[in-house]
């Protein structure tokens, strides 16, 4: 099976140690915990998964609201739609919503760290925030118009899971760590 937790006893009073009941005990407790902690996670799984959807149907409701009532000289500013979908159903949501605000004729400011959209058609222009070159992690907020280069994106998910080379260096350290 899995291993879901580790259930740790110590120092049994008295000096017989611990009988096979106890240990028959132990396991029976072990076992009822471990499926607690399982049911728990995926009630929580079930949870996100709701929250996901209604997210998602939120998004799609304001963005139909605002894209109802634009006017020639409406600027429609937005800013990571969709994050609680897959990359391609991302893109293919955005690809449909900038359809619309081109036929719109409007002017559409899109903060994205999805690459396919800053090349969306002849009317893109794609806009970088600059980085820190000796620190990838640390934005200067100095924006310059040039193509996407998709390392942002790439370090911030890198960054979240924490799977940055000095992150996986120190779990990896401690991990190899003897404990006394």
């Amino acid at each position: 099976g899995k291993i879901t937790g580790v259930l740790s006893i110590y120092n049994k009073y008295g000096n017989d140690g611990f009988s096979e009941a106890d240990k028959r005990l132990l396991s029976i407790i072990a076992v009822q915990s471990s499926q607690v902690i399982e049911n728990a996670r995926l009630a929580q799984k079930e949870e996100n998964m709701k929250n996901l959807r209604g997210k998602l149907q939120d998004e799609l409701y304001r963005i139909h609201l605002i894209l109802k009532d634009v006017t020639p000289g409406s600027v429609v500013i937005i800013n990571e739609i969709f994050t609680s979908t897959t990359l391609q159903d991302q893109i293919s949501l955005s690809k449909k919503i900038l359809e619309k605000i081109v036929a719109l004729d409007i002017v559409g400011v899109w903060v994205t760290f999805i690459d396919e959209l800053a090349s969306y058609n002849e009317k893109t222009v794609s806009m970088v925030s600059s980085v820190v070159p000796e620190n990838p992690a640390q934005r200067t907020f100095k924006i310059t118009r040039s193509p996407a280069n998709g390392l942002a994106y790439a370090l911030s998910v890198a960054e979240k899971y924490k799977l940055t080379y000095n992150s996986l260096k120190n779990r990896l350290n401690h991990a190899s760590t003897p404990v006394t």
